[in-house]
């Protein structure tokens, strides 16, 4: 627990008196500082703390009374706020790096490229950026086995949302509940067995190809593609099968 509380940006002391309160119930300021070990000069602003990220309650009594609200309400909306956090330091970051492409010299040749990584949370790194800034299409060649990422499955909701169009050819046994979850996000679905290799484009200006190793199907290497050309030669092959494809 010390652990992920420390992931969530927790201080050491933050942890002990947030710990303390879970374990003893209500206490006084100084019953805090006397169970954590946390020195009592320092209690006070840490509770304070705590009650600004929504992790401790104060009933205004003679003396306070502090209390750790429950950690499904509490940790939750801290994770919630550092998501929303991120998304705006990542909204910040796109514009600014809107301002700095336009800094670029007309005659400045933009070359294609290649770049390669392994492993499923690069593929979701991918996946995630591909529909956080789809404008028309996203096509996508999948296992459909196990549910979406939520973050992955959000990014998808909006996207649609905005009118992307999102195919994805499903490779294997269909799994009724997934299936219907991933139609609610305004995905179209269809069934067509492809063996060794996925991929995923979008706008059919980037693509990312994943090849599956054979003798471990959890490893993967990620090929991501910045060219026009070959993501629209994968967007035809892809309607090719979806023509094939069985309709789910």
């Amino acid at each position: 627990m010390k652990e992920t509380l420390k992931k969530l940006g927790l201080t050491d002391y933050e942890i002990k008196v947030y710990i303390t309160l879970m374990e003893y119930g209500s206490l006084t300021g100084r019953e805090i500082s006397i169970k954590s070990g946390v020195p009592q000069g320092r209690t006070y602003d840490i509770l304070s703390k705590l009650e600004e990220i929504g992790l401790v309650s104060i009933l205004p009594r003679k003396p306070k009374i502090f209390r750790a609200k429950k950690p499904e309400i509490g940790i939750k909306n801290l994770v919630t706020d550092k998501i929303e956090g991120l998304k705006e330091l990542e909204n910040e970051f796109l514009e600014n790096l809107k301002t700095l492409k336009k800094k670029k010299l007309p005659s400045e040749k933009i070359e294609e490229k290649v770049s390669i990584t392994s492993g499923k949370k690069e593929m979701w790194n991918y996946s995630r950026y591909f529909h956080s800034t789809a404008e028309k299409e996203v096509l996508g060649i999948f296992t459909y086995e196990i549910p979406l990422p939520f973050d992955i499955q959000r990014e998808i909701a909006l996207s649609t949302k905005k009118g992307v169009i999102t195919n994805i050819i499903t490779t294997t046994k269909i799994n009724a509940r997934i299936v219907e979850e991933s139609k609610k996000l305004g995905c179209e679905l269809k069934y067509y067995p492809v063996e060794g290799f996925r991929f995923l484009i979008k706008d059919r200006k980037e693509a990312l190809i994943i090849i599956i190793n054979p003798k471990d199907t959890r490893d993967r290497i990620n090929i991501h593609i910045e060219s026009p050309h070959l993501s629209k030669a994968l967007a035809e092959y892809f309607y090719v099968l979806w023509k094939k494809a069985k309709t789910i």
